[in-house]
């Protein structure tokens, strides 16, 4: 009789692991397919999560932000990015709070570009990845 607890156990510990690695995939999939809404500093825009966006900043991911939607900001620093066509030398600011699709990020560094493309380019490292 014990024999078969265990084993209906074991089938349960393994449709829950399944279960979870699918709802993660959807997650992850359904994520990549539309624009996150992005908020900081008062403003509100649309970011584009980009898996090539491997940019970091003494270890952390950096994301990009529309020079419009940046205002007058403090630079800490300047990085050369090489983008499809060139390199880019670009401020880097630190972006004290950031709302990423509903969940909240401290001290993010942000890139600020000129391109009229995108609102806001995110990491796809930031929030552990589930971007």
């Amino acid at each position: 009789m014990e024999g078969y607890h265990i084993r209906y156990i074991m089938i349960i510990a393994i449709l829950v692991i399944l279960i979870s690695y699918f709802y993660i995939d959807l997650c992850r999939h359904r994520i990549h397919q539309q624009m996150v809404k992005v908020c900081f500093q008062g403003h509100q825009c649309y970011g584009f999560i980009d898996n090539g966006n491997q940019v970091t900043y003494h270890g952390y991911p950096v994301i990009f932000i529309n020079q419009r939607f940046a205002g007058d900001y403090t630079v800490i620093d300047n990085i050369w990015i090489e983008t499809a066509s060139q390199q880019e030398k670009i401020d880097l600011i630190l972006l004290p709070d950031i709302t990423i699709h509903h969940q909240t990020l401290h001290d993010v560094y942000a890139g600020i570009i000129s391109s009229n493309q995108y609102d806001c380019i995110l990491n796809q490292q930031l929030m552990g990845g589930l971007l």
